[in-house]
């Protein structure tokens, strides 16, 4: 849900700041977690998301806290994390808690399975991180495996398209070396457990090798 495009005017927020003394500690503590006196506009979307998505204070609040975290202090993000929260009913403290450790924990994720993306720097996207959460958290596919599939997609396809290695993935399970085996012109170096090297062939099915 939007909020509305027509905001309300400074008589009307007045009125309400009369009428509200929890809306007053919401600007008051606002206020504080901003590091600024909040304007009319500030002002005027806190209202809009008090109102219409109807969160409670302690959840504005947090949505700040989390917002100046992050060093986004714009009432626009403000917004849509309201909007996103509203929409996902995060209405106390504990989902609140749990929601933001769930996020950490996926940026978490993102930054580490993109620092050794096999190619050019990977940009994050929605539909990119529902893909990892996937195969990493769903499927239980250890990070070793998606690289794997990353350089089957970019060795055959020369271009970057997580449909592609969801497809490979999707017949994988949670054993690489069941992969691997299964792939066709692979050539597996190891170092213990860990893939330390392979090349590609056109013909021939090879085994990984000690």
């Amino acid at each position: 849900v939007e909020l509305p495009d027509v905001i309300p005017t400074h008589e009307q927020i007045a009125v309400r700041l009369m009428e509200s003394p929890e809306l007053t500690a919401l600007y008051n503590e606002a206020q504080l977690k901003f590091g600024k006196t909040i304007g009319y506009d500030t002002q005027a979307k806190l209202l809009m998301i008090y109102d219409h998505y109807g969160l409670p204070v302690e959840i504005i609040l947090t949505i700040i806290e989390y917002a100046v975290s992050q060093g986004k202090t714009s009432i626009k993000y403000v917004e849509a994390v309201a909007k996103d929260w509203a929409s996902k009913n995060i209405v106390t403290l504990e989902d609140a808690d749990a929601y933001i450790k769930q996020i950490q924990a996926e940026d978490k994720l993102w930054k580490k399975f993109s620092s050794s993306w096999p190619g050019e720097k990977l940009l994050f996207t929605d539909k990119r991180m529902t893909y990892l959460k996937r195969w990493h958290l769903e499927w239980g596919q250890s990070l070793e495996l998606i690289y794997f599939a990353a350089e089957e997609m970019i060795n055959r396809t020369n271009k970057i398209s997580f449909a592609y290695m969801d497809k490979i993935l999707e017949s994988c399970g949670e054993d690489l070396l069941n992969c691997l085996d299964s792939a066709v012109g692979i050539k597996v170096i190891f170092r213990g457990n860990k893939k330390i090297l392979f090349h590609y062939y056109q013909e021939d099915r090879l085994n990984p090798e000690q």
